[in-house]
């Protein structure tokens, strides 16, 4: 009797297990199917392997690439490893955490000081476009700096070159060196120079007028170091320079002369009246020979 009340009771679970079987099957809308499961959509995201702190620049050993449902992928991670890799990380980054775009940079054009060499400083000047080459400097060019400079500065008005072979690391803000063409309007540019180099800049721009001239890109040798240029030199050496002096002193002395008709009365030794009406502190009466250069004393 009771092996019989087993048997009903096995029958019985087992029309109602194929029953409930049948319901799922139709609620499915797939007669005799089972229903699916929805798909879960999968993707790669870079995680981090270790802490990392700001201001380092990423190795490889520091990141995975994991897979996990998309719906849990950040907008803003980072899908591939070549995307982070020898990126700079902007803030702190734990381990085991999606990688953010928004965490990292690339310190080659977001980042000034990992773009300068070892032992050299960024230092910005004003150009114009007469200073700078019609404004036509660009990123990645050479310039040697040259500056002017007033009588009262330098012992006597000259030009100089005092930098040369300097590189140019920024235009205005633009740290872009494949540019299809220079900025526009830029008002300063970045030098890469070293810290001596900065202070005589420095020194220069309070001092006097500087300028850059454009080297060309041709030219890979260093430059030439030249001599400064004043009036002396400028006129073919020092003493062709006297002898011109001499020739201006002597046409001013001799309209003094026609218009001062009673210049003798000053005598031979007494030249103060002359300096007085040249203007000339430095005259002495042997400048008048011509057969001798002005004397100087």
């Amino acid at each position: 009797m009771r092996s019989l009340r087993a048997w009903l009771l096995v029958l019985l679970v087992g029309v109602l297990s194929l029953a409930g079987f049948m319901y799922l099957s139709n609620e499915a809308g797939e007669p005799g199917g089972v229903a699916e499961l929805p798909r879960v959509q999968m993707g790669n995201v870079v995680t981090t392997r270790q802490d990392i702190a700001p201001r380092v620049q990423i190795l490889p050993e520091m990141l995975q690439v994991v897979q996990m449902p998309s719906e849990f992928i950040h907008p803003l991670a980072v899908m591939s490893l070549d995307d982070a890799v020898n990126m700079l990380t902007l803030v702190p980054v734990n381990s085991g955490v999606q990688l953010l775009r928004t965490a990292i940079a690339d310190p080659n054009t977001d980042f000034l000081s990992y773009r300068l060499n070892e032992g050299h400083v960024a230092f910005t000047v004003p150009v114009s476009d007469i200073t700078s080459a019609g404004g036509m400097i660009r990123v990645g060019d050479q310039v040697n700096v040259m500056g002017l400079f007033a009588e009262d500065v330098a012992g006597e008005a000259l030009s100089k070159f005092f930098l040369y072979d300097i590189n140019v690391i920024a235009v205005g803000r633009d740290l872009a060196m494949n540019a299809s063409a220079p900025a526009e309007g830029f008002s300063s540019m970045t030098l890469e120079v070293t810290p001596e180099s900065a202070q005589k800049l420095a020194w220069a721009q309070n001092h006097g007028t500087i300028t850059f001239v454009l080297k060309s890109a041709m030219d890979g040798e260093a430059s030439e170091i030249l001599e400064a240029v004043t009036a002396e030199s400028l006129f073919g050496g020092r003493q062709d320079f006297r002898d011109l002096e001499y020739l201006e002193l002597l046409t001013r002395m001799t309209a003094l002369r026609g218009a001062e008709e009673g210049l003798l009365e000053f005598g031979h030794g007494d030249v103060t009246q002359v300096r007085r009406e040249l203007g000339y502190d430095r005259f002495f009466w042997d400048n008048l020979n011509p057969a001798r250069p002005p004397v100087r004393r």
